[in-house]
């Protein structure tokens, strides 16, 4: 009797053309992003690596108004108000207490026409302070508090690294999907993807950058959780999701800010009243 020996086909007529297509397809494509992903993160720290070395005047010279120049709309800001200029003698008074390498940077400040609770660092040394977040402040300590934190990412140069992903995401996207793709349609400008949310401990180096500015303007940090403590019984209002988009929760700040004052020793003095005269 004979033995029957199966024979296989290194073709594999078995499997369907459809199914080897898409097995293909979708291992070119997770390749494809693995790589993109991989390309993304290396040139972010390459550039995280690279900003130390980029001093404040250096920082000036690179960017200079490139904000000004190419946000959605330099109309809805504002230097030149009394409320504008109440708060650039507010930031320069904090920044004479920086270091002079710090001071070189001579930062702006500037107030958007806008309902959202917000403020952001930009580079180039400008501070974005939105009416939303004006309209929520009630003591000249907490407003100083505030842009006490902005002027500790400076300090950090936590928006020059924001900045640097931000061009590098752009440019990927660009270069492997073209200029019409989902990643572009997030914003009009380049610049509001740099108006996102810093990581965590970002944010919380900066709270402790702006807890000890405030102990060296004031002698004392009176009014320095205030602001906080407000958004976080205002929670659940719609107004405020721009502001926990890119900002820790109010409440986990106010409770590492509490820690912080007890460790530090800090002194809680009497608050000044908000003027914009």
């Amino acid at each position: 009797m004979l033995e029957y020996k199966p024979k296989f086909s290194p073709e594999n007529y078995n499997v369907p053309q459809k199914a080897v297509t898409e097995f293909k397809f979708i291992s070119f494509l997770f390749n494809f992003l693995l790589i993109t992903v991989g390309l993304y993160f290396f040139l972010g720290l390459i550039f995280d690596l690279l900003v130390p070395t980029i001093s404040p005047a250096q920082e000036k010279k690179l960017w200079g108004d490139l904000y000004l120049r190419y946000a959605v709309d330099v109309k809805k800001l504002d230097n030149q108000s009394t409320k504008a200029i109440s708060l650039q003698k507010l930031v320069d008074k904090l920044q004479s207490h920086l270091p002079e390498q710090q001071k070189e940077l001579k930062l702006k400040v500037y107030i958007k026409n806008s309902n959202e609770v917000n403020a952001f660092a930009v580079p180039g040394g400008y501070i974005i302070v939105l009416n939303g977040l004006l309209n929520k402040i009630e003591s000249e300590n907490e407003l100083a508090y505030v842009l006490g934190h902005e002027i500790g990412h400076f300090a950090h140069k936590d928006q020059l690294k924001d900045f640097g992903r931000s061009f590098i995401l752009l440019f990927i996207s660009q270069a492997f999907f073209g200029q019409d793709n989902p990643i572009n349609k997030l914003s009009n400008n380049f610049f509001s993807l740099s108006e996102k949310r810093f990581s965590q401990s970002q944010e919380i180096d900066a709270d402790l950058f702006a807890l000890q500015l405030l102990d060296k303007t004031y002698n004392h940090v009176g009014g320095c959780t205030d602001f906080m403590q407000r958004l976080q019984k205002d929670s659940q209002k719609e107004s405020l999701n721009d502001f926990f988009s890119t900002h820790p929760h109010p409440k986990k700040r106010v409770e590492i800010m509490n820690k912080m004052i007890n460790e530090g020793n800090y002194y809680i003095g009497a608050k000044s009243p908000l003027s914009f005269d």
